[in-house]
């Protein structure tokens, strides 16, 4: 039962680490949003118009090239919140201290009660037997729910962090092919 307890908790305790380290990655695509819609506004500054006569179909390749630029750059933002909010689901954690300890002595004060009524020699000595081994199979539980729980959460949030690159890079691409079509017009 040790052994299975402490596998479970160190399940628990890496899924919580990878929570910190997917808290710890949105700073590059954050900066690259940022970057891309910079770039955007750059270009299409009025002051920013290398020829004022211009060919019609560039502008309406350099229309087309923006609205999907804007519409991959509201996508990427739906998935980067989405991530950035544990995809609107809670992670779990342990009971306090606290909680953890009352239920430890509330079994023992149960099963020292239930072996005394029972005319045990050794009621003391069984009920902590019993009570220990009813709080490793309780902490098990919960190592097992939570870590299931948390392991969900992060993986949907690694879809939706990958899922938010892929789309920045089409972003990347659209807004160079923006800046090539203003420049050849």
């Amino acid at each position: 039962m040790k052994n299975q307890l402490e596998f479970y908790r160190e399940i628990h305790s890496n899924e919580l680490s990878r929570k910190n380290e997917i808290d710890a990655s949105i700073g590059f695509p954050t900066t690259l949003l940022t970057i891309l819609i910079a770039g955007w506004y750059y270009l299409k500054d009025e002051n920013f118009q290398p020829n004022k006569i211009a060919n019609e179909y560039v502008l309406i390749a350099i229309s087309i090239c923006s609205y999907l630029f804007l519409f991959s750059i509201g996508i990427a933002i739906i998935f980067l919140i989405r991530m950035y909010l544990n995809r609107f689901r809670k992670y779990k954690y342990l009971p306090c201290s606290l909680d953890l300890i009352n239920r430890e002595d509330e079994l023992y004060k149960y099963y020292l009660a239930f072996f005394k009524k029972i005319g045990d020699k050794k009621p003391k000595r069984k009920a902590m037997s019993y009570a220990t081994t009813t709080f490793e199979q309780d902490l098990l539980k919960y190592y097992v729910e939570f870590a299931t729980n948390n392991q969900l959460v992060n993986d949907g949030r690694i879809k939706d962090y990958y899922w938010s690159r892929k789309i920045l890079i089409v972003s990347i691409i659209l807004i160079t092919i923006m800046g090539i079509l203003i420049l050849i017009k």
